[in-house]
């Protein structure tokens, strides 16, 4: 910006010395002319008697004024132009900086979540004709595309089946290996499914278990429980009132439940507190309290000691290491990447322009965001029971065995069980 100025400047000054020095060579040769035009006659006969000539020095003053205005009118308005040019951008910044209007904080609500089930309430919109109808009336209702369907109190296929227009089933629902769905399924009973089954959409409001290598094109979801058999990919989202538990080798995009949980999960532990860490003897009156000057900075990373206590939130310009044991009471923002080490406790959010690595045991009480990837290792926790906090890494979510997290889980890139 200051080159721009600059250079405007130079430009105006070059401009405004032409315009001077033009100005200057048009006096000079006016005034000769007018010498040359004076005859020797007229001088003698225009000679006066000194005491009785009227002083003529005021009107040569004025004439003098008035031939330099007439001859930089045209330059001093272009200067007062061009210096207007130059300082009216800077007007509202100079007054906002003076006397500002929103000096205060924005006001954003961080528990605000858009409705996860906003799919599900859309579907049954499109449906709700269909579920009121009787059977005899069903068949001049179609969905989208003007496809066909078909409601039934119970389905069960024993052999596979492929099904090409939308089902709903009003009790339960179980099908063999193999089977195709590729318009929505409805069930408003529990739902099983075999192996190497497809479907574009699966809404349940009971219980559901797939089978594994399931395959969702767009989206599923449940009112109670979901369990998901290994290598299944979830599609764009998965969403479940209960427990969503996902089995080795499952992909996802965008999860919510309270809680996800990966395989091999205990669901009786609970990080939330410093007593319930049973893998290490942390306890808070055995700590080291520290602040920024015990830090220690190598080789780009600023590392926490082992067992370190940190009471206030945190801003690191470069990576960080929380070693074991750490417990930072506040939040923590860092410019880099992220290692925590095993049973670090973060009683605060996470935020990171880098990757982040979750080390063993270790629990986040808030959201955990980063642009780049996360990876969560066995046995972490992330949130508390009815609180809903979001996990989002940008680029990638990787989740180990016996994770547990409350709330969504979003990436743009993959999200996958190990």
């Amino acid at each position: 910006m200051y080159k721009v100025i600059l250079s405007t400047l130079v430009m105006l000054f070059i401009f405004i010395g032409l315009g001077y020095s033009q100005a200057d060579k048009n006096t000079i040769h006016q005034e000769a002319i007018q010498n040359e035009s004076i005859q020797p006659e007229s001088l003698v006969e225009n000679v006066t008697d000194p005491m009785t000539a009227p002083d003529s020095s005021g009107s040569k003053t004025e004439n003098n004024v008035i031939n330099y205005v007439k001859n930089h009118t045209g330059i001093t308005l272009i200067v007062i132009v061009f210096l207007l040019m130059l300082v009216i951008p800077f007007v509202p910044a100079l007054r906002e900086m003076f006397k500002p209007k929103d000096n205060k904080p924005l006001l954003i609500d961080k528990d605000y979540t858009r409705d996860p089930r906003f799919l599900d309430k859309h579907l049954m919109e499109e449906i709700k004709p269909a579920l009121e109808a009787s059977n005899d009336n069903l068949k001049n209702i179609k969905y989208k595309n003007n496809v066909t369907i078909e409601k039934v109190k119970d389905y069960k296929a024993s052999e596979p089946v492929t099904q090409n227009h939308l089902l709903i089933v009003t009790g339960d629902m179980k099908v063999n290996n193999g089977s195709t769905f590729k318009q929505p399924v409805y069930v408003q009973g529990k739902t099983g499914l075999g192996d190497n089954c497809h479907l574009e959409i699966l809404m349940s409001e009971g219980e559901m278990i797939t089978g594994k290598n399931t395959q969702i094109g767009q989206w599923v979801s449940s009112n109670a429980n979901i369990k998901v058999g290994e290598s299944s990919v979830l599609g764009k989202k998965a969403v479940c009132s209960g427990i969503l538990q996902m089995a080795k080798g499952t992909q996802f995009s965008n999860l919510y439940a309270m809680p996800v949980a990966t395989y091999d999960v205990d669901f009786n532990l609970d990080l939330s507190k410093p007593a319930a860490v049973e893998t290490t003897a942390v306890q808070e009156e055995s700590m080291t309290e520290v602040s920024d000057m015990n830090w220690y900075i190598s080789k780009g990373f600023m590392t926490i000691p082992p067992f370190s206590l940190v009471n206030n939130s945190m801003v690191v310009k470069s990576d960080l290491v929380l070693r074991r044991g750490v417990v930072v009471n506040g939040n923590i923002k860092v410019y880099g990447k992220v290692i925590l080490d095993k049973d670090v406790r973060i009683y605060g959010e996470l935020i990171s322009n880098g990757d982040i690595e979750v080390g063993e045991f270790s629990y986040i009480r808030e959201n955990l965001f980063t642009q780049s990837k996360i990876h969560i290792k066995n046995g972490v926790r992330i949130g508390l029971p009815g609180q809903s906090k979001s996990i989002i890494g940008k680029k990638g979510v990787s989740l180990e065995k016996n994770v547990i997290l409350y709330g969504n889980i979003v990436t743009a890139g993959k999200g996958v069980v190990l």
